[in-house]
């Protein structure tokens, strides 16, 4: 067994939780805990817990912050960030050509919008600036991506846009959309 986690505010309760387990346990087996940074330079405090196995952090900057906040040598492995594969290469396709695959008109200016997995942040608010903008600035394209938040595909969906807006919710090949 092995805990991970890979947001900030995870750490204090997974810990406790952890701890409340091995107590009611009559023959407590510790489950090891990491956690993985995936800030580059300025962290949130809370990403460095005394109490996780290992810490793997991207940066020199994170290793000295994760030191700072208490972290010893042994806990703290500098890593790098885990990425899928496809994101570390260059795609095989031009520029042109991905576009034309991904259905992106050619000669527009596109901004790529993500709210995570979940659709989450001002992605609604985002897009009705950007669309106002656009049309001032001689056009352009905006794809955005909500992820698993069907709520927030079905009301953009809905939305009358001036400039073209492409609403996806979950892809498996961000690579692409980011590429």
């Amino acid at each position: 067994d092995l805990v991970v986690s890979v947001h900030p505010l995870l750490q204090v309760p997974t810990l406790a939780a952890l701890k409340d387990i091995r107590e009611k346990e009559h023959e407590p087996k510790k489950i090891p805990f990491a956690t993985v940074v995936t800030d580059y330079t300025t962290c949130h405090a809370t990403w460095f817990d005394k109490g996780v196995d290992k810490c793997f952090v991207p940066t020199v900057e994170t290793k000295e912050f994760g030191e700072r906040r208490g972290l010893s040598e042994s806990q703290l492995v500098m890593h790098g960030l885990p990425i899928r594969p496809a994101f570390s290469k260059l795609h095989s396709l031009s520029k042109t050509r991905l576009r034309q695959r991904l259905g992106l008109k050619r000669n527009l200016n596109t901004v790529l919008i993500v709210g995570g997995g979940d659709g989450m942040g001002p992605v609604e608010e985002t897009c009705a600036a950007l669309d106002k903008r656009f049309p001032e600035m001689g056009g352009g394209q905006v794809v955005v991506i909500c992820g698993r938040n069907k709520h927030l595909v079905n009301r953009l969906k809905r939305r009358k846009w001036e400039s073209n807006v492409e609403i996806l919710g979950f892809v498996s090949n961000m690579h692409e959309w980011m590429g």
